[in-house]
Formats: C-alpha cells, sequence, structure tokens
C-alpha cells in the first residue's frame, strides 16, 4: 500500500515484477492510495466506496470469509488542528461502522496513511482504533 506514492502505477507494478511477476495492482482504490497485492486466489474486488480520505473494497476468495479492506489517508497534522484530527477519526470509524453493516462483514483491515502516531489520543481513545 503506497499513499502518495507521486509515481505512475505501471511503473511501480514493473519495478515491482522486476524479479519475478507476483504482485498485481487493486485498481480504482483513490487518487492517493495505491494498493499492490500478491493474492492469487481473489475472485472478486469491488469498489463499494471512495471518498477524498477513504476508499471502501470488498474482496471476495474462494472458500474464504469475504475482507472489507479499507484504505485511508488522514488529515495531517501541518494543515489541521488536533481537534480536527480527533473528529476525522470519530467520523472514519462511524463511516466504518456503517459499511460494516451494510456488507454484513466484519472481518475489516484498516490500512494507511493515518497521520498520527498510533498512541496519540485520537487513535486509542474508546470511539478511536483501541
Amino acid at each position: 500500500m503506497l499513499a502518495e506514492a507521486g509515481e505512475n502505477e505501471t511503473n511501480i507494478l514493473q519495478t515491482l515484477n522486476k524479479e519475478a511477476v507476483n504482485f498485481s495492482f487493486l485498481p480504482n482504490i483513490n487518487n492517493k492510495i495505491s494498493i499492490f497485492s500478491k493474492l492469487k486466489a481473489v475472485s472478486s474486488v469491488i469498489t463499494l466506496e471512495k471518498t477524498a480520505r477513504l476508499s471502501f473494497q470488498k474482496i471476495e476468495m474462494p472458500d474464504s470469509a469475504k475482507i472489507l479492506l479499507v484504505a485511508c489517508h488522514l488529515v495531517a497534522k501541518n494543515n489541521y488542528s488536533n481537534a480536527d484530527q480527533n473528529i476525522s477519526i470519530t467520523q472514519t470509524i462511524r463511516h466504518i461502522l456503517e459499511v460494516e453493516k451494510t456488507e454484513n462483514c466484519k472481518n475489516t483491515i484498516v490500512i494507511g496513511d493515518f497521520n498520527m502516531n498510533p498512541f496519540e489520543k485520537p487513535m486509542v481513545k474508546t470511539t478511536g482504533f483501541h
């Protein structure tokens, strides 16, 4: 997963697969996040929703539970206050819970650039990513 890579996905994929072709690109994540995968047995990757800061992908594999992959690129300290980051985390968690309920899926993986240290208050609060 790359956030703000600043490089064309094709070039990245060619570099990753220089020795052996193993990686594939998961398209339509969002304009700030690119995801490359080595998963071979993926039946489908469905983009459920995309916003400027979040992308929801439903990944289905044969004979396995579906996975909800949430890629995020949350607000940064240089442009937003601590209070803004705190609100952003709460809104992000609510959004994830809504999509989990709609998709009837609790197998959720959240990845990305949170623009916070893992033990900052917005991350560990009870309504955060604790």
